[in-house]
Protein backbone atom coordinates (compact mmCIF):
# COMPACT_ATOMS: atom_id res chain seq x y z
CA UNK A 1 0.00 0.00 0.00
CA UNK A 2 1.35 3.41 -1.00
CA UNK A 3 0.15 6.36 1.04
CA UNK A 4 0.92 9.70 -0.55
CA UNK A 5 0.46 12.42 2.04
CA UNK A 6 0.10 15.89 0.54
CA UNK A 7 1.93 18.98 1.69
CA UNK A 8 0.76 21.50 -0.85
CA UNK A 9 3.82 20.89 -3.02
CA UNK A 10 3.23 20.31 -6.77
CA UNK A 11 3.70 16.62 -7.52
CA UNK A 12 3.39 16.33 -11.27
CA UNK A 13 6.14 16.67 -13.84
CA UNK A 14 6.31 20.16 -15.23
CA UNK A 15 4.66 21.86 -12.26
CA UNK A 16 6.51 24.80 -10.79
CA UNK A 17 9.30 26.68 -12.55
CA UNK A 18 13.03 26.96 -12.64
CA UNK A 19 13.39 30.18 -10.69
CA UNK A 20 15.35 28.27 -8.07
CA UNK A 21 17.99 27.43 -10.66
CA UNK A 22 19.45 30.92 -10.90
CA UNK A 23 23.16 30.87 -10.34
CA UNK A 24 25.84 33.38 -9.57
CA UNK A 25 27.70 34.85 -12.51
CA UNK A 26 31.23 34.82 -11.15
CA UNK A 27 33.78 32.72 -12.99
CA UNK A 28 34.44 29.22 -11.64
CA UNK A 29 36.25 26.14 -12.89
CA UNK A 30 36.58 22.38 -12.48
CA UNK A 31 34.09 20.77 -10.08
CA UNK A 32 32.47 24.13 -9.34
CA UNK A 33 31.83 24.72 -13.04
CA UNK A 34 30.14 21.31 -13.32
CA UNK A 35 28.08 22.01 -10.22
CA UNK A 36 27.09 25.43 -11.54
CA UNK A 37 26.01 23.95 -14.88
CA UNK A 38 24.07 21.21 -13.10
CA UNK A 39 22.14 23.76 -11.04
CA UNK A 40 21.37 25.77 -14.17
CA UNK A 41 19.97 22.64 -15.83
CA UNK A 42 17.68 21.97 -12.86
CA UNK A 43 19.73 18.99 -11.67
CA UNK A 44 21.09 19.03 -8.12
CA UNK A 45 23.09 16.00 -7.07
CA UNK A 46 22.51 16.23 -3.33
CA UNK A 47 18.74 16.58 -3.68
CA UNK A 48 18.74 13.65 -6.09
CA UNK A 49 20.70 11.42 -3.70
CA UNK A 50 18.56 12.45 -0.71
CA UNK A 51 15.44 11.58 -2.72
CA UNK A 52 16.88 8.15 -3.53
CA UNK A 53 17.45 7.58 0.19
CA UNK A 54 13.80 8.44 0.82
CA UNK A 55 12.78 6.01 -1.96
CA UNK A 56 14.03 3.22 0.31
CA UNK A 57 10.85 3.84 2.31
CA UNK A 58 8.70 2.92 -0.69
CA UNK A 59 10.92 -0.11 -1.32
CA UNK A 60 10.46 -1.19 2.31
CA UNK A 61 6.68 -1.03 1.81
CA UNK A 62 6.88 -3.33 -1.22
CA UNK A 63 9.00 -5.76 0.79
CA UNK A 64 6.44 -5.95 3.62
CA UNK A 65 3.60 -6.58 1.19
CA UNK A 66 5.31 -9.47 -0.61
CA UNK A 67 7.21 -11.21 2.20
CA UNK A 68 4.54 -13.85 2.84
CA UNK A 69 4.62 -15.07 -0.77
CA UNK A 70 7.90 -17.04 -0.60
CA UNK A 71 8.10 -17.23 3.20
CA UNK A 72 4.93 -19.15 4.06
CA UNK A 73 5.48 -22.11 1.65
CA UNK A 74 9.05 -22.31 2.94
CA UNK A 75 7.84 -22.57 6.56
CA UNK A 76 6.05 -25.80 5.72
CA UNK A 77 8.81 -27.27 3.59
CA UNK A 78 11.69 -27.11 6.10
CA UNK A 79 12.16 -28.24 9.72
CA UNK A 80 10.75 -25.34 11.74
CA UNK A 81 9.43 -24.96 15.29
CA UNK A 82 5.95 -24.50 13.84
CA UNK A 83 3.80 -25.17 10.78
CA UNK A 84 1.15 -22.88 9.31
CA UNK A 85 -2.27 -23.92 8.05
CA UNK A 86 -4.38 -22.03 5.53
CA UNK A 87 -6.06 -19.88 8.16
CA UNK A 88 -2.74 -18.86 9.67
CA UNK A 89 -1.31 -18.24 6.19
CA UNK A 90 -4.12 -15.79 5.45
CA UNK A 91 -3.35 -13.89 8.67
CA UNK A 92 0.38 -13.77 7.95
CA UNK A 93 -0.33 -12.31 4.52
CA UNK A 94 -2.96 -9.76 5.59
CA UNK A 95 -2.29 -8.62 9.17
CA UNK A 96 0.37 -6.15 8.05
CA UNK A 97 -2.33 -4.12 6.29
CA UNK A 98 -4.11 -3.55 9.61
CA UNK A 99 -0.89 -2.18 11.08
CA UNK A 100 -0.35 -0.04 7.97
CA UNK A 101 -3.85 1.40 8.32
CA UNK A 102 -3.12 2.82 11.78
CA UNK A 103 0.43 3.80 10.81
CA UNK A 104 -0.86 5.85 7.86
CA UNK A 105 -3.34 7.70 10.07
CA UNK A 106 -0.58 8.53 12.59
CA UNK A 107 1.98 9.47 9.94
CA UNK A 108 0.58 12.95 9.32
CA UNK A 109 0.71 13.84 13.02
CA UNK A 110 4.31 12.66 13.37
CA UNK A 111 5.40 14.63 10.30
CA UNK A 112 3.75 17.82 11.52
CA UNK A 113 4.98 17.50 15.09
CA UNK A 114 8.50 16.06 14.70
CA UNK A 115 9.27 16.96 11.08
CA UNK A 116 9.66 14.93 7.91
CA UNK A 117 13.18 13.68 8.57
CA UNK A 118 12.64 12.76 12.21
CA UNK A 119 9.30 11.20 11.30
CA UNK A 120 11.17 8.88 8.92
CA UNK A 121 13.79 8.05 11.55
CA UNK A 122 11.08 7.26 14.12
CA UNK A 123 9.62 4.75 11.65
CA UNK A 124 12.74 2.95 10.39
CA UNK A 125 14.15 1.99 13.82
CA UNK A 126 11.09 -0.05 14.94
CA UNK A 127 10.83 -1.27 11.34
CA UNK A 128 14.15 -3.08 11.76
CA UNK A 129 13.04 -4.38 15.16
CA UNK A 130 9.85 -5.77 13.61
CA UNK A 131 11.85 -7.75 11.06
CA UNK A 132 14.06 -9.10 13.85
CA UNK A 133 10.92 -10.29 15.66
CA UNK A 134 9.77 -12.03 12.45
CA UNK A 135 13.19 -13.66 11.93
CA UNK A 136 13.35 -15.02 15.48
CA UNK A 137 9.70 -16.08 15.79
CA UNK A 138 9.36 -19.30 17.83
CA UNK A 139 5.62 -19.48 17.14
CA UNK A 140 2.96 -18.20 14.76
CA UNK A 141 1.66 -15.76 17.40
CA UNK A 142 5.05 -14.03 17.62
CA UNK A 143 5.22 -13.97 13.83
CA UNK A 144 1.88 -12.15 13.80
CA UNK A 145 3.31 -9.52 16.16
CA UNK A 146 6.34 -9.01 13.92
CA UNK A 147 4.18 -8.66 10.82
CA UNK A 148 1.91 -6.19 12.62
CA UNK A 149 4.91 -4.06 13.66
CA UNK A 150 6.39 -4.01 10.16
CA UNK A 151 2.98 -3.12 8.69
CA UNK A 152 2.54 -0.28 11.19
CA UNK A 153 5.99 1.11 10.37
CA UNK A 154 5.25 0.76 6.67
CA UNK A 155 2.21 3.01 7.13
CA UNK A 156 4.33 5.54 9.03
CA UNK A 157 7.19 5.50 6.56
CA UNK A 158 5.56 5.65 3.15
CA UNK A 159 3.66 8.89 3.72
CA UNK A 160 6.67 10.61 5.29
CA UNK A 161 8.96 9.44 2.47
CA UNK A 162 6.71 10.77 -0.30
CA UNK A 163 6.32 14.14 1.42
CA UNK A 164 10.08 14.34 2.01
CA UNK A 165 10.78 13.69 -1.68
CA UNK A 166 8.20 16.24 -2.83
CA UNK A 167 9.55 18.94 -0.52
CA UNK A 168 13.29 18.60 -1.24
CA UNK A 169 13.19 18.00 -5.01
CA UNK A 170 13.53 20.91 -7.46
CA UNK A 171 10.41 21.47 -9.57
CA UNK A 172 12.19 20.04 -12.62
CA UNK A 173 13.03 16.78 -10.78
CA UNK A 174 9.95 16.37 -8.61
CA UNK A 175 7.86 14.31 -11.00
CA UNK A 176 10.79 12.06 -11.84
CA UNK A 177 11.63 11.40 -8.19
CA UNK A 178 8.04 10.65 -7.20
CA UNK A 179 7.90 8.21 -10.11
CA UNK A 180 11.14 6.69 -8.78
CA UNK A 181 9.32 6.06 -5.50
CA UNK A 182 6.70 4.00 -7.36
CA UNK A 183 9.45 2.04 -9.09
CA UNK A 184 11.14 1.48 -5.71
CA UNK A 185 7.91 0.01 -4.33
CA UNK A 186 7.79 -2.60 -7.09
CA UNK A 187 11.53 -3.20 -6.70
CA UNK A 188 10.72 -4.20 -3.12
CA UNK A 189 8.50 -6.98 -4.49
CA UNK A 190 11.27 -8.11 -6.83
CA UNK A 191 13.81 -7.99 -3.96
CA UNK A 192 11.71 -10.41 -1.89
CA UNK A 193 11.11 -12.80 -4.79
CA UNK A 194 14.86 -12.99 -5.53
CA UNK A 195 16.04 -13.58 -1.97
CA UNK A 196 13.03 -15.80 -1.22
CA UNK A 197 14.35 -18.17 -3.87
CA UNK A 198 17.74 -18.36 -2.13
CA UNK A 199 16.99 -18.14 1.60
CA UNK A 200 14.71 -19.76 4.22
CA UNK A 201 11.94 -17.60 5.68
CA UNK A 202 13.84 -16.48 8.81
CA UNK A 203 16.97 -15.39 6.94
CA UNK A 204 14.76 -13.74 4.36
CA UNK A 205 13.38 -11.58 7.19
CA UNK A 206 16.95 -10.60 8.12
CA UNK A 207 17.64 -9.56 4.53
CA UNK A 208 14.37 -7.59 4.51
CA UNK A 209 15.61 -5.64 7.55
CA UNK A 210 18.66 -4.47 5.57
CA UNK A 211 16.66 -1.94 3.52
CA UNK A 212 15.15 0.07 6.42
CA UNK A 213 18.44 -0.27 8.33
CA UNK A 214 20.30 1.24 5.38
CA UNK A 215 17.74 4.03 5.22
CA UNK A 216 18.18 4.73 8.94
CA UNK A 217 21.93 5.17 8.45
CA UNK A 218 21.72 7.34 5.33
CA UNK A 219 18.80 9.59 6.28
CA UNK A 220 20.84 10.88 9.23
CA UNK A 221 23.11 12.70 6.76
CA UNK A 222 20.30 14.52 4.95
CA UNK A 223 18.66 17.79 6.10
CA UNK A 224 15.12 18.54 7.21
CA UNK A 225 12.95 19.88 4.38
CA UNK A 226 12.99 23.66 3.87
CA UNK A 227 9.19 23.74 3.64
CA UNK A 228 8.72 22.19 7.08
CA UNK A 229 11.27 24.58 8.61
CA UNK A 230 9.45 27.55 7.08
CA UNK A 231 6.15 26.22 8.37
CA UNK A 232 7.71 26.31 11.84
CA UNK A 233 9.09 29.83 11.17
CA UNK A 234 12.73 28.65 11.27
CA UNK A 235 13.87 30.65 8.26
CA UNK A 236 17.63 30.52 8.88
CA UNK A 237 17.61 26.72 9.15
CA UNK A 238 15.41 26.55 6.04
CA UNK A 239 17.97 28.58 4.10
CA UNK A 240 20.79 26.33 5.29
CA UNK A 241 18.81 23.23 4.31
CA UNK A 242 18.01 24.58 0.85
CA UNK A 243 21.60 25.69 0.32
CA UNK A 244 22.78 22.14 1.17
CA UNK A 245 20.25 20.66 -1.27
CA UNK A 246 20.81 23.08 -4.15
CA UNK A 247 24.54 23.74 -3.71
CA UNK A 248 26.48 26.85 -2.65
CA UNK A 249 26.33 28.37 -6.15
CA UNK A 250 22.53 28.51 -6.28
CA UNK A 251 20.58 31.66 -5.48
CA UNK A 252 17.98 30.29 -3.05
CA UNK A 253 16.10 33.53 -2.36
CA UNK A 254 13.57 33.00 -5.17
CA UNK A 255 12.75 29.46 -4.06
CA UNK A 256 12.43 30.48 -0.41
CA UNK A 257 9.99 33.19 -1.45
CA UNK A 258 8.08 30.71 -3.61
CA UNK A 259 7.71 28.26 -0.70
CA UNK A 260 6.54 31.02 1.64
CA UNK A 261 3.95 32.17 -0.90
CA UNK A 262 2.63 28.63 -1.36
CA UNK A 263 2.31 28.26 2.43
CA UNK A 264 0.30 31.49 2.63
CA UNK A 265 -1.92 30.45 -0.28
CA UNK A 266 -2.65 27.04 1.23
CA UNK A 267 -4.98 28.56 3.81
CA UNK A 268 -7.09 26.49 6.20
CA UNK A 269 -7.28 22.78 5.52
CA UNK A 270 -10.63 21.22 4.67
CA UNK A 271 -12.70 19.73 7.49
CA UNK A 272 -13.89 16.14 7.41
CA UNK A 273 -17.57 17.19 7.21
CA UNK A 274 -16.87 19.06 3.95
CA UNK A 275 -16.32 15.70 2.21
CA UNK A 276 -20.08 15.12 2.42
CA UNK A 277 -20.67 18.17 0.21
CA UNK A 278 -21.05 17.53 -3.57
CA UNK A 279 -17.88 19.37 -4.68
CA UNK A 280 -15.71 17.01 -2.57
CA UNK A 281 -17.97 13.95 -2.31
CA UNK A 282 -18.01 13.24 -6.07
CA UNK A 283 -14.20 13.18 -6.55
CA UNK A 284 -13.83 11.22 -3.30
CA UNK A 285 -16.23 8.53 -4.54
CA UNK A 286 -14.26 8.29 -7.80
CA UNK A 287 -11.03 7.89 -5.83
CA UNK A 288 -12.50 5.23 -3.53
CA UNK A 289 -13.90 3.40 -6.57
CA UNK A 290 -10.45 3.28 -8.18
CA UNK A 291 -8.91 1.94 -4.98
CA UNK A 292 -11.65 -0.69 -4.74
CA UNK A 293 -10.95 -1.87 -8.29
CA UNK A 294 -7.20 -1.74 -7.59
CA UNK A 295 -7.45 -4.18 -4.68
CA UNK A 296 -10.31 -6.40 -5.85
CA UNK A 297 -8.67 -6.86 -9.26
CA UNK A 298 -6.72 -9.68 -7.60
CA UNK A 299 -3.21 -8.25 -7.88
CA UNK A 300 -2.81 -8.09 -4.10
CA UNK A 301 -3.65 -11.79 -3.94
CA UNK A 302 -0.94 -12.56 -6.49
CA UNK A 303 1.63 -10.58 -4.51
CA UNK A 304 0.81 -12.36 -1.26
CA UNK A 305 0.19 -15.88 -2.63
CA UNK A 306 2.41 -15.86 -5.73
CA UNK A 307 4.49 -18.94 -4.90
CA UNK A 308 1.47 -20.93 -3.66
CA UNK A 309 -0.50 -20.15 -6.85
CA UNK A 310 2.36 -21.24 -9.09
CA UNK A 311 2.84 -24.41 -7.03
CA UNK A 312 -0.86 -25.21 -7.52
CA UNK A 313 -0.53 -24.61 -11.25
CA UNK A 314 1.93 -27.50 -11.50
CA UNK A 315 4.27 -25.87 -14.02
CA UNK A 316 7.61 -27.64 -14.47
CA UNK A 317 9.42 -24.34 -13.81
CA UNK A 318 10.28 -23.64 -10.15
CA UNK A 319 7.54 -21.58 -8.47
CA UNK A 320 10.05 -19.14 -6.97
CA UNK A 321 11.65 -18.60 -10.36
CA UNK A 322 8.24 -17.82 -11.84
CA UNK A 323 7.73 -15.28 -9.05
CA UNK A 324 11.02 -13.60 -9.96
CA UNK A 325 9.83 -13.29 -13.57
CA UNK A 326 6.56 -11.81 -12.34
CA UNK A 327 8.40 -9.28 -10.17
CA UNK A 328 10.72 -8.22 -13.00
CA UNK A 329 7.73 -7.61 -15.28
CA UNK A 330 6.13 -5.46 -12.55
CA UNK A 331 9.23 -3.26 -12.48
CA UNK A 332 9.15 -2.99 -16.29
CA UNK A 333 5.46 -2.04 -16.20
CA UNK A 334 6.10 0.75 -13.71
CA UNK A 335 8.90 2.14 -15.89
CA UNK A 336 6.62 2.04 -18.95
CA UNK A 337 3.92 3.83 -16.95
CA UNK A 338 6.28 6.66 -16.05
CA UNK A 339 6.90 7.29 -19.76
CA UNK A 340 3.36 6.87 -21.14
CA UNK A 341 1.03 8.09 -18.41
CA UNK A 342 1.14 11.78 -19.40
CA UNK A 343 1.25 11.11 -23.16
CA UNK A 344 -1.55 8.57 -23.40
CA UNK A 345 -3.75 9.80 -20.56
CA UNK A 346 -5.15 8.26 -17.39
CA UNK A 347 -8.52 7.12 -18.78
CA UNK A 348 -7.06 5.29 -21.79
CA UNK A 349 -4.55 3.43 -19.62
CA UNK A 350 -7.21 2.49 -17.06
CA UNK A 351 -9.60 1.13 -19.71
CA UNK A 352 -6.85 -0.78 -21.53
CA UNK A 353 -5.53 -2.17 -18.25
CA UNK A 354 -9.02 -3.26 -17.14
CA UNK A 355 -9.67 -5.15 -20.38
CA UNK A 356 -6.24 -6.79 -20.29
CA UNK A 357 -6.54 -7.88 -16.65
CA UNK A 358 -10.06 -9.25 -17.23
CA UNK A 359 -8.84 -11.40 -20.12
CA UNK A 360 -5.85 -12.64 -18.09
CA UNK A 361 -8.03 -13.54 -15.10
CA UNK A 362 -10.40 -15.40 -17.40
CA UNK A 363 -7.52 -17.35 -18.94
CA UNK A 364 -6.13 -18.26 -15.52
CA UNK A 365 -9.56 -19.39 -14.31
CA UNK A 366 -10.08 -21.50 -17.44
CA UNK A 367 -6.73 -23.21 -16.86
CA UNK A 368 -7.51 -24.23 -13.28
CA UNK A 369 -10.98 -25.40 -14.32
CA UNK A 370 -9.48 -27.54 -17.09
CA UNK A 371 -6.98 -28.92 -14.60
CA UNK A 372 -9.86 -30.21 -12.47
CA UNK A 373 -11.67 -31.74 -15.47
CA UNK A 374 -8.66 -33.09 -17.40
CA UNK A 375 -5.40 -32.75 -15.40
CA UNK A 376 -3.22 -34.51 -17.96
CA UNK A 377 -4.32 -32.23 -20.81
CA UNK A 378 -3.84 -29.08 -18.70
CA UNK A 379 -0.40 -30.12 -17.50
CA UNK A 380 0.87 -31.28 -20.89
CA UNK A 381 -0.62 -28.67 -23.23
CA UNK A 382 -1.38 -25.58 -21.12
CA UNK A 383 1.20 -25.56 -18.33
CA UNK A 384 2.54 -22.27 -19.73
CA UNK A 385 -0.80 -20.46 -19.46
CA UNK A 386 -0.79 -19.45 -15.75
CA UNK A 387 2.66 -17.85 -15.96
CA UNK A 388 1.90 -15.97 -19.18
CA UNK A 389 -1.50 -14.81 -17.92
CA UNK A 390 -0.16 -13.59 -14.59
CA UNK A 391 2.83 -11.88 -16.23
CA UNK A 392 0.59 -9.93 -18.62
CA UNK A 393 -1.83 -9.19 -15.77
CA UNK A 394 0.96 -7.88 -13.55
CA UNK A 395 2.33 -5.71 -16.35
CA UNK A 396 -1.12 -4.26 -17.06
CA UNK A 397 -1.68 -3.52 -13.38
CA UNK A 398 1.72 -1.84 -12.99
CA UNK A 399 1.11 0.41 -15.99
CA UNK A 400 -2.21 1.81 -14.76
CA UNK A 401 -3.89 0.66 -11.57
CA UNK A 402 -0.79 0.74 -9.41
CA UNK A 403 0.15 4.45 -9.85
CA UNK A 404 -2.97 6.18 -11.20
CA UNK A 405 -5.31 6.09 -8.14
CA UNK A 406 -2.78 8.09 -6.11
CA UNK A 407 -2.23 10.53 -8.97
CA UNK A 408 -5.98 11.00 -9.37
CA UNK A 409 -6.24 11.77 -5.65
CA UNK A 410 -3.94 14.76 -6.02
CA UNK A 411 -5.49 15.85 -9.33
CA UNK A 412 -9.20 15.70 -8.42
CA UNK A 413 -9.05 17.20 -4.93
CA UNK A 414 -8.15 20.83 -4.22
CA UNK A 415 -4.90 21.42 -2.34
CA UNK A 416 -6.61 22.20 0.96
CA UNK A 417 -8.47 18.85 0.87
CA UNK A 418 -5.66 16.55 -0.26
CA UNK A 419 -4.31 15.73 3.18
CA UNK A 420 -7.58 14.29 4.49
CA UNK A 421 -8.41 12.88 1.05
CA UNK A 422 -5.15 10.94 0.93
CA UNK A 423 -5.72 9.63 4.45
CA UNK A 424 -9.24 8.45 3.56
CA UNK A 425 -7.97 6.86 0.35
CA UNK A 426 -5.07 5.16 2.13
CA UNK A 427 -7.34 3.85 4.90
CA UNK A 428 -9.86 2.50 2.38
CA UNK A 429 -7.09 0.85 0.37
CA UNK A 430 -5.78 -0.83 3.54
CA UNK A 431 -9.24 -2.14 4.41
CA UNK A 432 -9.74 -3.52 0.90
CA UNK A 433 -6.29 -5.11 0.91
CA UNK A 434 -7.04 -6.82 4.23
CA UNK A 435 -10.42 -8.13 3.08
CA UNK A 436 -9.03 -9.48 -0.19
CA UNK A 437 -5.92 -11.18 1.21
CA UNK A 438 -7.50 -12.43 4.46
CA UNK A 439 -10.58 -14.06 2.93
CA UNK A 440 -9.03 -15.33 -0.30
CA UNK A 441 -8.30 -18.74 1.24
CA UNK A 442 -11.80 -18.98 2.75
CA UNK A 443 -13.43 -18.09 -0.57
CA UNK A 444 -11.25 -20.62 -2.40
CA UNK A 445 -12.26 -23.37 0.06
CA UNK A 446 -15.96 -22.50 -0.27
CA UNK A 447 -15.79 -22.61 -4.07
CA UNK A 448 -13.89 -25.90 -3.94
CA UNK A 449 -16.46 -27.45 -1.59
CA UNK A 450 -19.27 -26.21 -3.87
CA UNK A 451 -17.59 -27.79 -6.90
CA UNK A 452 -17.15 -31.10 -5.06
CA UNK A 453 -20.83 -31.05 -4.06
CA UNK A 454 -21.97 -30.27 -7.58
CA UNK A 455 -19.81 -33.07 -8.99
CA UNK A 456 -21.20 -35.49 -6.44
CA UNK A 457 -24.78 -34.57 -7.36
CA UNK A 458 -23.96 -34.99 -11.08
CA UNK A 459 -22.63 -38.52 -10.42
CA UNK A 460 -25.79 -39.54 -8.54
CA UNK A 461 -27.95 -38.31 -11.40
Amino acid sequence: MVVAMDSGVPTSPGEGDLRNTNFKPESVSGVQAFEQQSVHMGFTTKAFMASLVACLGAMSAGIVMTYASPAVPNMNSQPNPFRVNKEQQSWIGSINSLGALFGALLSGFLMDFFGRKLGIMLAVVPFVCGWIVVAGSPSVAVLYVGRLITGFCKGLLVGASHVYIAEISPASQRGMMLTAASVANVLGNFYVYCFGFLLPWNWLAVVCAVVPATMACLIAFTPETPRYLLLKERRFEAEESLRWLRGPLCNIDAEIEEIENSIRELGDRAKLKEFFEPHLLKPLLIILGLFTIQEFSGNSIFRVYTVSIFQSAGNSMNANMQSIVLGAVGVLGTLVSSVTIDRVGRRVLLVASSVSMALCMTATGVYFKLKEVDPSYANERLSWLPLVSLVVNNFSFAVAYDPIPWMITSELLPTRARGIGNSIGGAWQGICFFVVTKFFQDLSDVIHIFEIGRASCRERV
